[in-house]
């Protein structure tokens, strides 16, 4: 009986426990198709990783038998998958990672990986495998920013089909900012020092691709958005002039450096009329894309498209623009759905005509898609409610709040976490943040933001605190560090908005608010403030005897931010009151920035860019 009761004991506990699976010897890691480019990238991410938990090389190879195969489904597992959905099974000491995957072979790696609408599957089932077993936590792109307990084994149940799926049907952080033609034009602007050859920017530019998928963002659908109309003016400028906006002056269309954002005569049927011609000629898609093209100068004055708004007393005329676009998306679904009843239209609540319509309704709620572009600050859920109430019934966020250049830290992490928190609530198709990947004084907002998009049950505590464990025994002193900025953020941005609102000026999105910052830095940020966050920093360093190396190289990084933000501030307050000592304070910068090139700025642009440091002429 107790021979019985031992063995029905030790059977549960297995049962209960799972099998382990050791990692202190090598392993092979077979690929199922060696054809095939991101299986082979996803045994080398499962052998990179493994190699720095476990300290062991398992080698990727063809050789059977092996402990981990890449592409392959497990035996037991007989249930159809779901786009974009990852599963990794162990089975008869076998780990199997697989998942639907929706890429053309024939392509490069990084144009595969850099395809948002690719589906990765298999490539998800290894991430997911490495974040809930071995937690795994990719603080930033780069190798060195990797997070990981040592470990040699692992356990695992038997025949457990593990499954993870993005919960919504796209998101996105666009990773264009380290763009090789946009360096290569402003290299020869910058100190020699702090230009990038063609190589670095290539590699830069692929860390930050491979972050977003370790990140697991992607796409569920291919859904096509942007700005859909920039070729508008070069295609009807001559022959259907009528077709672009009226210019105060009565002209037509945009200065040939602002084509691609010219506007549309919203009132023209003639116009929809070529929208649904373009549509049919494309194959007539589920999704039309009909999205406004950005930017401020273009809007049509006609007197019909002024006859759609629903203008205020003493409104200017860029107030309120959003029933002209309204009615225009109706007049465009009336048609479309005559030719395919599932389109779906998706655009933008942008700027000028992101606020909820006054007059206007949705006149075809279950064929529109609304993309909302927000500022930071904003209330959120107030605005999807108002469109609730104009009829729309699926939305996705589009916000350009991690579109900042400037080197200080901002304070916004929280902000951007309860934006999408309070989306997610009322309910939410997707999410697509505009982006500047690579502004390492932003990385907690990206990881905050990557992170709440794949795991949206999670906490903005519980991101943060991920985020933190990179710093080690130091954490709650970086804690709080990001907490003083944090409470200066919101007081900044209330300042940012009063300032606007006497001045009775407009910006385009959030992402130009460092403009509006640097022109008066001394009143959004007090130097004191930087200096007390450096004496933060100076307190986690007393932690330093119980650091790692990697540890203490990232907390030694984030002072040297910090001081870097200082010197910055302090020529740019300089700049702002003309004083005598420019050139001293712009030299102390510019060797420092030289002596601390690899921060993480991406220099070019840092210096050159309006939304940047472009206007203060900073070299």
């Amino acid at each position: 009986m107790k021979r019985f009761f031992s063995v029905l004991l030790f059977c549960l506990g297995a049962a209960i426990s799972g099998s382990e699976l050791q990692l202190s010897s090598p392993r092979a890691i077979k690929v199922d198709d060696p054809e095939d480019p991101v299986q082979i990238f996803a045994a080398q991410e499962l052998q990179r990783h493994l190699k720095m938990i476990s300290g062991i090389e398992h080698p990727v190879g063809e050789t059977e038998p092996a402990t981990f195969v890449i592409g392959r489904k497990a035996p037991s597992d007989m249930e159809r998958m779901n786009t974009g959905e990852g599963r990794y099974t162990f089975e008869n000491n076998v780990l199997y990672f697989y998942g639907e995957d929706y890429y053309d072979r024939k392509r490069s790696l990084d144009k595969i990986l850099a395809d948002r609408d690719n589906r990765t599957g298999t490539l998800n089932s290894v991430y997911t495998f490495l974040d809930q077993e071995c937690g795994v936590r990719w603080t930033a792109p780069g190798n060195d920013r990797i997070v990981f307990i040592p470990r040699n084994s692992v356990v695992l149940k038997e025949k457990k089909v593990n499954k993870w799926r993005l919960p919504l049907e796209f998101a996105f952080v666009r990773p264009y900012f380290w763009n090789p033609k946009l360096i290569a034009g402003n290299n020869k602007r910058v100190p020699e020092e702090l230009r990038f050859s063609s190589s670095e920017v290539y590699r830069k530019r692929l860390e930050h691709i491979v972050w977003t998928r370790r990140m697991r963002l992607g796409a569920n659908e291919i859904i096509r958005f942007g700005h859909a109309f920039t070729d508008y003016q070069d295609r009807f400028l001559k022959t259907h002039p009528e077709y672009l906006g009226m210019n105060q002056d009565g002209s037509r269309g945009l200065p040939d450096q602002l084509k691609t954002r010219v506007k549309l005569c919203v009132s023209n049927e003639a116009v929809v009329d070529q929208i649904i011609s373009d549509w049919q000629a494309n194959g007539a898609k589920k999704y039309l894309n009909v999205c406004p093209n950005d930017g401020t100068p273009g809007f049509c004055r006609c007197p019909r498209c002024l006859a759609l708004d629903e203008r205020r007393e003493n409104e200017r005329f860029l107030d309120h623009l959003t029933d002209r676009y309204v009615n225009f998306w109706n007049r465009i679904a009336a048609k479309a759905v005559k030719i395919r009843p599932d389109v779906t239209l998706v655009t933008y609540a942008y700027s000028y005509y992101r606020f909820a319509p006054r007059r206007e309704k949705i006149q075809y709620p279950e064929n529109i898609l609304l993309g909302l572009v927000p500022m930071l600050m904003e209330d959120n859920r107030r605005i999807m409610e108002e469109w609730r109430k104009a009829g729309v019934r699926h939305f996705f966020l589009r916000p350009n709040d991690l579109c900042y250049e400037a080197v200080y830290f901002r304070g916004f992490e929280r902000g951007i976490w309860e934006q999408f928190s309070a989306a997610r609530d009322i309910g939410l198709n997707g999410m697509d943040f505009d982006a500047c990947i690579g502004n390492p004084a932003t990385e907690l907002d990206f990881y905050i933001a990557a992170r709440a998009m794949a795991k949206p049950q999670m906490s903005f505590e519980e991101i943060e605190k991920e985020y933190l464990s990179i710093y080690g025994a130091a954490a709650p002193a970086v804690k709080k560090f990001y907490e003083l900025y944090r409470r200066n953020g919101d007081k900044m941005m209330r300042k940012v908005y009063r300032k606007l609102k006497q001045e009775k000026r407009y910006l385009l999105d959030s992402g130009q608010i460092p403009i509006v910052i640097q022109e008066k830095i001394n009143f959004y940020y007090p130097v004191s403030l930087m200096r007390e966050a450096s004496a933060l920093l100076e307190e986690a360093l007393q932690y330093a005897s119980e650091l790692n190396e990697s540890e203490r190289r990232h907390l030694a990084r984030l002072k040297s931010l910090n001081d870097h933000s200082i010197m910055t501030f302090e020529l740019v307050e300089a700049l702002n009151r003309k004083a005598a000592d420019i050139e001293e304070k712009r030299n102390k910068l510019l060797k420092y920035r030289i002596q601390h090139k690899d921060l993480g700025f991406c220099w070019p642009l840092l210096f050159t860019r309006p939304r940047a440091e472009g206007n203060l002429k900073i070299r």
